[in-house]
């Protein structure tokens, strides 16, 4: 989630992952090709290429010793700019592709994968998330049939163009048992995936309130129309404390148990949300941004 890379937070909660890298918005915001021309033109004058960051930091101690910490981005790349999508079905970040953001996507999926072996050439597995929370109808205004096509030209693209691609989707807000999955795999979905994403929001303490019943749910759901069961993985968890300090150890204590309820129930890995927030947020973070000004990725945080 949030933060901010100059804030040495992440080696001392182990942290190796985070969200972001690759968006189409934010590489093609004016028209189809412009991130691979960017690509072109950055290896050609010797500068870093356009994409996701590795930030290191270089003076963590591992057992004595003073190390790099790689944290490595896991992108969600759809995101997509106005001109590729219908206008009116455009909410949040996903909207049904028009005739010419059909073919630019499927180029801008080739690209990606191309360069994702150029930017992570160590990594036995890119994990590419390719929609956010395309929930009807205040994050998707399209139809099923909208959802899957974005997932089903990306499917192909990336696997043309990266051998060591996960397509991962749809990435529903919230865990809890409803039609929306069944809907969308009982319609073909799951061939062009080759994980479930989710963000697995579910109310504390987990236990009390069905977390382990919705991941068996689910899975019996993708089990059913995929003939196979397919890996699973958390990219956003959290929960909010109301900004009520005395909810903070609560907060602390079914979080942990929610993620190891994940992971008991076969998620390859979990995902938490911000490291901090802001003061009239919903309290969210694990820490209290001290800097207003800068939400979401203060450099200044409370202890």
């Amino acid at each position: 989630g949030g933060f901010n890379p100059t804030v040495n937070v992440l080696p001392y909660l182990g942290i190796r992952w985070v969200l972001g890298g690759y968006s189409w918005r934010e590489m093609e915001p004016k028209r189809a090709g412009e991130f691979k021309e960017a690509r072109a033109k950055a290896a050609a004058e010797g500068k870093p290429l356009p994409g996701p960051v590795r930030w290191e930091w270089q003076n963590v101690k591992v057992n004595g010793e003073t190390k790099p910490w790689t944290v490595y981005r896991l992108p969600c790349i759809f995101s997509p700019p106005k001109w590729a999508v219908t206008p009116e079905t455009l909410k949040y970040s996903t909207g049904v592709l028009s005739a010419e953001g059909e073919k630019a996507w499927r180029e801008y999926c080739l690209v990606v994968g191309k360069a994702m072996q150029e930017d992570l050439p160590e990594m036995e597995r890119h994990v590419c998330q390719i929609t956010w929370e395309p929930m009807y109808p205040w994050g998707y205004g399209g139809t099923d049939e909208g959802l899957i096509r974005i997932h089903e030209i990306a499917y192909k693209a990336l696997h043309e163009a990266d051998p060591k691609v996960m397509v991962v989707g749809p990435t529903a807000a919230g865990i809890a048992a409803d039609s929306w999955h069944d809907s969308l795999f009982k319609k073909g979905l799951g061939k062009y995936l080759d994980g479930v994403s989710i963000h697995p929001y579910n109310a504390i303490p987990p236990e009390n309130n069905g977390l382990i019943e919705h991941i068996r749910t689910l899975k019996e759901v993708v089990r059913q129309y995929v003939g196979k069961d397919l890996p699973f993985i958390g990219t956003e968890q959290g929960a909010a404390t109301g900004e009520d300090p005395g909810k903070d150890l609560d907060q602390a204590r079914g979080l942990l148990r929610a993620n190891l309820i994940m992971l008991g129930e076969g998620y390859d890995f979990n995902m938490a949300f911000y490291i901090m927030d802001y003061r009239g947020e919903p309290g969210y973070g694990y820490f209290y941004n001290l800097i207003p000004s800068r939400p979401w990725g203060s450099g200044k945080t409370a202890p």
